[in-house]
């Protein structure tokens, strides 16, 4: 799946190297920087990015940490009307995208006994 059509985590997550005090923020850098050049960033706590931890069985997610990132970059480049989720997503539409869908991930239900 193309990044831009995941959905964004709506919390960081337990290990997100964003969040204060992180014992991952050592790579906090190297995904700004990404960011910024590149796109955006897939949680590393989901689907098959996950670094830091063994697979969680959760679908893959953009980083809530890095886009926070990315929303008061181009709030202050004037790009958004605000930093927020709302803001990114008018500009979206404005630009003929889809919305990007704010939700924390859920793991998927395995159906057991069916073939």
């Amino acid at each position: 799946m193309n990044a831009e059509h995941l959905p964004l985590r709506q919390t960081k997550c337990a290990t997100c190297p964003f969040r204060a005090g992180a014992k991952t923020s050592f790579v906090a850098p190297v995904i700004t920087e990404r960011i910024i050049d590149e796109s955006s960033h897939i949680c590393h706590s989901t689907g098959n990015n996950n670094a830091f931890h063994k697979r969680t069985g959760l679908p893959e997610h953009l980083c809530r940490g890095a886009r926070d990132l990315q929303l008061k970059l181009f709030y202050a480049m004037g790009f958004l009307s605000e930093p927020t989720d709302e803001a990114w997503n008018e500009r979206r539409v404005e630009l003929g995208m889809r919305p990007t869908v704010v939700k924390d991930p859920v793991k998927k239900a395995v159906a057991k006994g069916r073939k």
